[in-house]
Order: C-alpha cells, then structure tokens, then sequence
C-alpha cells in the first residue's frame, strides 16, 4: 500500500469527523448505529470489489481485522480519552 501524503492525511482526517457527524445524524434520526455501520461497511465491500475484485478485498478485509486485533485496544483507550 502507499503511504497517504500529509495532504491526504488531513483529507482522510476530515472524512473521517464528517463520517462520525454523519454516522451520528443518522442516529437522531432514528436509525440505529449498528445498522448505518453495517450498512456502510457493505457499500465500502461492494466498491471494492467492483474496483478491485475478490481476491483484493479478502486481503483488505484481512489487514483491517489484523489492523484491529493488534491496536484495537489501545485505539479504543484514544477514542475513549478523546471523549468519543
């Protein structure tokens, strides 16, 4: 994978607060997390098998599970001091 630029960085940064607002709009809406979560997880597979096929998802889905077995708990430990 590449290294995102420090532009991208913040780009992704930025997404990822509005995606939260966005996440949590839908809640007072009455939708439940569990369901918006679910439901964007399935577009994001979608996209990417589309764009990517099989094989490349299975390895995607695989370092996102590796990604949070390893650091899962310390990222929630940050989400948690950050107030989220």
């Amino acid at each position: 994978m590449i290294e995102p630029t420090q532009g991208e960085r913040a780009e992704m940064l930025d997404l990822l607060k509005r995606t939260h607002a966005w996440i949590d709009g839908l809640m007072v809406g009455g939708v439940s997390e569990n369901v918006a979560v679910t439901a964007m997880q399935v577009a994001l597979i979608e996209r990417l098998l589309r764009a990517a096929g099989v094989s490349a998802t299975v390895e995607w889905l695989q370092r996102q599970a590796d990604f949070t077995m390893a650091g899962g708990d310390q990222l929630l430990a940050e989400i948690k001091r950050a107030g989220h």
